[in-house]
């Protein structure tokens, strides 16, 4: 895990490279804040966690049920399987 600079809300992020998404490191207690970015570029809290894989798993939850949410709405059935596949 290699922490990659400023982020929002004085909050350094924290990647593993290709691995894991979704969190960032806060300054105060050295939890993992979750967050996602949603289809309208808002951003919907997730909650802070004591490790970065459980923050991880909550942004890739959420993720999901969003992508199933855009997929019932999808008529292209190419697009909402691939949109359901990508954060199972």
């Amino acid at each position: 895990i290699k922490v990659q600079g400023k982020g929002i809300n004085d909050a350094d992020y924290v990647t593993n490279s290709s691995i894991m998404d979704g969190f960032a490191l806060t300054k105060v207690g050295n939890r993992y804040k979750s967050r996602c970015r949603m289809p309208d570029r808002s951003h919907m809290y997730l909650g802070l966690y004591k490790t970065p894989e459980e923050a991880h798993t909550a942004w890739r939850e959420f993720k999901q049920s969003v992508a199933i949410t855009l997929a019932e709405q999808c008529e292209d059935r190419r697009v909402a399987l691939s949109l359901i596949n990508r954060y199972k």
